[in-house]
Order: C-alpha cells, then sequence, then structure tokens
C-alpha cells in the first residue's frame, strides 16, 4: 500500500480536509465534493456580486448624503452671512445714531450753557449781584473754566459785597469777600471791601455798646490771612 503526499490530496471544498484525488465524497465530512464545489462557486459568485452591488449602494447613498450635507451646509451658510451683515448693518447704525445722539445732547447743553451765561451776565450788567452771582456760580458748577465766567463771577461778589456791606449785613459780604480772595488773594478791591467791612462792624459795635462783639471782630480782622 502506497502512502500519498500531501501533495497529491485534494482539500474538501466544504470542511478543508485533504482527500485523494478524484475523490467524490468526502471521507470527513460526507459532502459530495463536486457538487458542492459547483454550487459553491456559484454561491462565492452571488456573494460577490451582491457585495459589489451592496457596495455601489453605499457610495451612491454616501455621495447623496454628501450632496445633501454640502447643500444644507452651503444654505445654513448663507443664512449665517445675512444674519451676520445685518446684525453689522444694525450695529453701525446703532453706533451713528447713538454719535448723533450724543452730539445733539452736547450741543444742546452748550447752548443752554451760553445762554446761562448771558443771563447772568445781563444780571452784572444790570447791578443784579445776587442773580449774577447764582449764575455764574451754577455754570462753573457744570462746566469748569467756562470761558470769562470765572472773572465775571468775582465781580458779581463783589458788587454783592459792596452791597451788602451798605446794607450793614456784614457777615454776609465777608463770606462773598473771603471767597473772591481764596481764587485772587491780590485782589485790591476785595481787600479795600473787607477793611472797610471791619471798620464798619466794629464801630457799628461800639456805638450799640457792645464791647465784646467789638473785641471778637478786632481779633477776627488781626487774624485773618489778607490782613485788611
Amino acid at each position: 500500500m502506497s502512502v500519498r503526499s500531501a501533495g497529491d490530496m485534494t482539500p474538501c471544498p466544504n470542511c478543508r480536509a485533504l482527500n485523494p484525488p478524484g475523490t467524490i465524497i468526502c471521507d470527513s465530512c460526507g459532502i459530495n465534493v463536486v457538487p458542492f464545489a459547483e454550487a459553491q462557486s456559484q454561491i462565492n459568485k452571488i456573494r460577490d456580486d451582491h457585495a459589489a452591488k451592496h457596495e455601489a449602494e453605499l457610495q451612491e447613498d454616501a455621495r447623496e448624503y454628501i450632496a445633501e450635507e454640502s447643500d444644507r451646509i452651503q444654505v445654513q451658510l448663507r443664512k449665517n452671512l445675512k444674519l451676520t451683515v445685518v446684525i453689522a448693518v444694525v450695529l453701525a447704525i446703532g453706533v451713528v445714531l447713538f454719535a448723533a445722539y450724543n452730539a445733539y445732547i452736547e450741543q444742546q447743553r452748550r447752548l443752554r450753557l451760553a445762554a446761562d451765561y448771558e443771563l447772568a451776565a445781563a444780571c452784572l450788567e444790570e447791578a443784579y449781584f445776587l442773580c449774577a452771582r447764582d449764575g455764574f456760580d451754577a455754570l462753573l458748577a457744570e462746566e469748569p473754566g467756562y470761558p470769562n465766567a470765572e472773572r465775571q463771577l468775582i465781580e458779581a461778589r463783589l458788587g454783592l459785597a459792596q452791597s451788602l456791606n451798605e446794607a450793614e449785613r456784614w457777615e454776609e459780604a465777608k463770606v462773598e469777600l473771603n471767597l473772591v480772595l481764596e481764587a485772587e488773594p491780590f485782589n485790591k478791591q476785595a481787600r479795600a471791601l473787607l477793611s472797610q467791612n471791619y471798620a464798619d462792624s466794629i464801630a457799628n459795635a461800639k456805638a450799640r455798646g457792645n464791647i465784646v462783639e467789638a473785641w471778637r471782630l478786632l481779633m477776627e480782622r488781626s487774624a485773618h490771612p489778607a490782613k485788611p
């Protein structure tokens, strides 16, 4: 009995067991080798055809999905672009309107300050010193450094102080004169009016026999920084 080499054996198409050449029935699984092999090749062909068809369908589905996603993304991008443009335009309009509004408000404020200045200047010209002082004082509180207002305020305070001196309202007059001297320590008119204020108020206190008041005013005058 001769022993066949493995190279002479034929594998079973079902179980892959090695059989002698020309075997019809597999010694291992009992399958009819020839019909099974023929059927197997047809099965493999059907499977390959089905796989190829399925792959083609998958590729077609993928192309359709990619096309749909591309269209959707383009539509969304266009919407986002339009929205961005609209927002940018609205913001630009808002900035322009806000700037215009601020410019209008500032213009109105300037006009109002100019009108307040003219009114206070008219009061000063007519010797309505209280009106002039209050007007220039309020103007400078809102707009420090308003042109010529500080000088006009000093004139109004000097005029008011002189009127208060004449009305024997010396304490009120000293308040105005001290404010002038704070702004202009060497103002000659303020110093002269303050000196007159003390002289008249001291004389009045002596005339009324109020020695304590006269003494207080003398001490106050000697301690005053301006030394009236």
